[in-house]
């Protein structure tokens, strides 16, 4: 996101402050830990117009149910462990 669109901050919404604090603790960039009610993160998943997805079913219906024009999304092609996911989300990216 930061090379191909200029993402300068990221925003992490979590349920897990601690996990999510460890796993950007050794990246380089500017974020804010976003992590309030079900309703409130959901909101800021589905209207970030620039989104990197975990694998997670609530992040996918966010992105699929949000603000999707204008958006670019990227997500883990698979569901579970095995499980390849058999559709595209709007404006999804593959690498």
């Amino acid at each position: 996101m930061t090379e191909y669109y200029g993402v300068k901050h990221y925003y992490v919404v979590t349920d897990d402050i601690e996990y999510a604090r460890n796993l950007i603790a050794g990246l380089r960039v500017s974020h804010e830990i976003i992590s309030n009610d079900v309703v409130s993160d959901f909101y800021v998943i589905a209207n970030i117009k620039k989104r990197i997805l975990s694998n997670s079913t609530f992040s996918l219906w966010a992105s699929a149910l949000g603000d999707n024009v204008n958006s670019v999304v990227i997500a883990p092609k698979l569901l579970n462990v095995g499980a390849v996911r058999p559709f595209m989300l709007p404006n999804e990216i593959t690498f």
